[in-house]
């Protein structure tokens, strides 16, 4: 194939002429200048959106406090044991449209469908990280006894509730969903992105297996569902519609100062 038949470089951002040097030839880019300095997987942070609560009232914070794991440390304690998770993807669900245009097959998009967001702990020895989140599901699905009776408090000791005639109800979902975030962050602590899950709460906890070979340190797998997710990148402007009225307080760094200024 002839180089004249070769697209021009104002399409393809490329001359493949330059492959000869000379004073007036450009150099063929580079691609390290391109992708600079690659972002590594094992510098993130997580955050479960909890806190410590009044034992005896109903909301999920009071219940976690009334079990005991958060004892001793503060509730952040479970974000730094994240010990690997994942950003989500999302997919457009299309739907086709047949005989609209006469032998024509055309898609569209229908909804967005959000992957499920997976995490995985560590276990500390006093097992408190498996028991927030098996405290977790009991405080969203807790048993009542035949009278129809539940705790109104988590136990550190668990709830040994061995009812025959027991069954499970439903608490309200505002009571136990909470705003999940992830922060993918690099060295330099200049460039991080946020991705923050809106209404999440677990849904699986794996298996844990158990053997009698070389111990390793145990950990769990965590799975959660959520409403839908947005990014956040940090250190950039913020365009704010002033008709919604944005509250700045919660602004940061450059973030806030953009704010302030509109």
């Amino acid at each position: 194939m002839s180089i004249n038949n070769l697209k021009s470089k104002t399409q393809f951002g490329l001359n493949l002429t330059n492959a000869v040097s000379g004073p007036d030839k450009a150099p063929l880019p580079n691609f390290q200048d391109y992708l600079a300095n690659p972002a590594l997987n094992n510098q993130y942070t997580v955050s479960l959106d909890l806190s410590t609560g009044v034992a005896g009232t109903s909301d999920l914070n009071s219940w976690l406090t009334g079990c005991g794991v958060f004892d001793g440390h503060p509730p952040s304690r479970y974000n730094f044991m994240c010990s690997e998770t994942m950003i989500p993807g999302m997919t457009l669900d299309p739907f086709m449209e047949t005989g609209t245009r006469q032998g024509i097959k055309e898609f569209f998009p229908k909804a967005r469908n959000f992957t499920d967001m997976a995490m995985q702990f560590y276990v500390s020895s006093d097992y408190q990280s498996l028991r927030l989140f098996q405290e977790w599901i009991n405080f969203i699905n807790p048993v009542y006894n035949s009278q129809g009776k539940t705790l109104s408090s988590g136990s550190p000791s668990g709830d040994p509730e061995i009812d025959t005639a027991g069954f499970f109800r439903q608490r309200y979902p505002v009571t136990f969903k909470r705003n999940i975030s992830l922060t993918k962050f690099e060295r330099n602590e200049q460039e991080a992105i946020t991705f923050q899950f809106l209404n999440a709460f677990p849904i699986d906890i794996a298996s844990v297996p158990l053997t009698y070979d070389q111990g390793q340190i145990l950990q769990v797998q965590v799975s959660f569902k959520y409403d839908r997710y947005f990014v956040m990148q940090h250190n950039k402007p913020v365009y704010v519609d002033k008709t919604k009225g944005l509250d700045t307080s919660k602004a940061s760094g450059k973030d806030s100062e953009v704010l302030s200024q509109q």
